[in-house]
């Protein structure tokens, strides 16, 4: 699915949050799985952001999908992918609230990030201020 948000939801532990409706056929396979993903796309992939956004279908048909740590789909070309392990789910009217812990982190820092902003997708501009101690890509194991 594309999700309009997620979110650093704590630094210690390091978490990320995603709210899933919860009849979602996503949120049901992350609830099975007890891992989800998220992957980061880059600009030029509005293409698979709309691919994912629509309701019903077989979103993957079609699609080269690599399988990552517990299994989980990465999308090739991404900026990155997240793969979380579930660490709590909390209901929130007809949405989940899904936390899961960092395990798996791999960056590709050439091209900018896709983000949906004003109700369309965009592009974020300029180059970002990197912090020092921050590499300028990195996979690793979390």
């Amino acid at each position: 699915m594309t999700a309009t948000s997620v979110t650093s939801a704590s630094l210690d532990p390091v978490s990320l949050l995603v709210c899933l409706d919860r009849n979602a056929r996503t949120a049901e396979a992350i609830h099975e799985a007890g891992y989800f993903a998220v992957n980061i796309l880059r600009d030029s992939q509005r293409d698979v952001c709309r691919r994912f956004a629509r309701p019903g279908g077989d979103h993957f048909e079609g699609l080269a999908v690599d399988e990552g740590p517990a299994g989980v789909p990465l999308l090739p070309g991404c900026l990155a992918h997240v793969v979380c392990r579930l660490s709590d789910v909390l209901a929130a009217g007809d949405h989940d609230i899904f936390l899961g812990v960092p395990e798996h982190i791999a960056i590709n820092p050439e091209g900018r990030p896709l983000v949906c902003y004003l109700g369309g997708l965009q592009a974020l501009t300029g180059a970002p201020e990197r912090r020092r101690d921050s590499p300028s890509s990195r996979s690793s194991d979390a």
